[in-house]
């Protein structure tokens, strides 16, 4: 029954609700952080940093404060949008803002475990490592976010540090409204399967991707994953219908990418392939264009992506309204 109390029958339900940041419980996360998990999340991230960025660069003096971003969560996403960050930085400032000095932009990762890309082999994660390191990230490993303030994070140990905006990479949740529905919920809020991916005590109901929480082996809130369970299901659906039994469900793992900024990735395969750097990235962009759906749609992006990291770079000046308007704090911008 939906909220406009349309009730609608089902011979087979799939539920693919996808997942919400999960914020752990940590004071003031929910409230003073932005997650990039959608579009729209995407997007306001995106208007919250260039809206900033107008803020400052319209000041008397410019270069009076600074403005720091905190990337929290060392995982593919948190590395992915902390390089993109500094390039940002690197890059599209000193073009479409060349009163700012770049220097006062600061970047900060903050990972609570001693490595970054917890999947990834320990020569891969070194190497992911010593790139942002490069690119100027601020990188703390090691490092637990006891609680967020409207303009500063507070570490566990009692260390402090001003803040401007803070990006929530740490970890995902399933959707809360499942809590309701009165199926198995396990760990993370994901939907526990059996393993042709029924949810269990149902015989009708399945759940796939992020959602899915598999008894015996927990699958990776991965795009393969979800793509691979989506096709599953529909075959288990075909087969019951024609009164066949279902089948138990195996992940293929085809292997786990991370880009770290232009022409710069890591990639390492379940057959002991690992590949870092230009190559990596290369395969980081094929895969992305084979998975999209339509011959024009892969034309659009191969073109869009040979524009955005193979021509001559140039400023990516964002055109449009700013969905989020910063407020100014002391010395720098407050995004309440």
């Amino acid at each position: 029954c939906g909220d406009d109390g349309v009730k609608i029958s089902y011979d087979y339900l799939v539920l693919a609700t996808g997942i919400t940041t999960n914020h752990f419980g940590i004071p003031g996360a929910a409230e003073f952080t932005m997650s990039m998990y959608t579009r729209a999340e995407a997007l306001r991230v995106r208007d919250t940093i260039f809206g900033s960025m107008e803020i400052i660069a319209g000041r008397s003096d410019p270069n009076s404060g600074g403005f720091t971003v905190l990337v929290a969560g060392g995982g593919a996403t948190g590395v992915e949008m902390a390089g993109q960050l500094a390039e940002l930085k690197q890059e599209a400032l000193p073009s479409t803002y060349p009163e700012l000095n770049p220097a006062q932009v600061h970047v900060i990762l903050v990972e609570m475990a001693p490595y970054l890309l917890a999947p990834f082999d320990d020569s891969l994660r070194k190497y992911a490592l010593a790139e942002l390191v490069k690119r100027g990230v601020d990188v703390r490993l090691n490092t637990a976010i006891s609680e967020v303030h409207a303009d500063s994070v507070d570490f566990k140990g009692g260390d402090s540090v001003p803040v401007d905006l803070v990006i929530w990479a740490a970890g995902v949740s399933g959707n809360p409204a499942l809590r309701e529905w009165g199926i198995p919920i396990g760990r993370g809020g994901r939907v526990e399967v059996n393993s042709d991916l029924r949810v269990l005590g149902e015989e009708n109901i399945f759940a796939i991707g992020d959602v899915s929480l598999t008894v015996d082996t927990p699958l990776p809130q991965l795009a393969q994953p979800a793509i691979q369970t989506g096709k599953f299901a529909a075959k288990q659906i075909a087969r019951l219908h024609r009164g066949a039994p279902t089948e138990k469900f195996e992940y293929h793992n085809k292997g786990t990418m991370a880009t770290i900024g232009r022409g710069d990735a890591v990639l390492q395969t379940p057959f002991g392939l690992k590949l870092k750097g230009v190559v990596a990235w290369l395969g980081w962009i094929g895969l992305h264009i084979v998975y999209i759906l339509g011959g024009r749609n892969r034309l659009q992006t191969l073109l869009s992506l040979t524009s955005r990291y193979i021509l001559p770079r140039r400023s990516n000046t964002i055109v449009g309204d700013v969905m989020e308007t910063p407020k100014l704090r002391a010395g720098a911008v407050d995004r309440r």
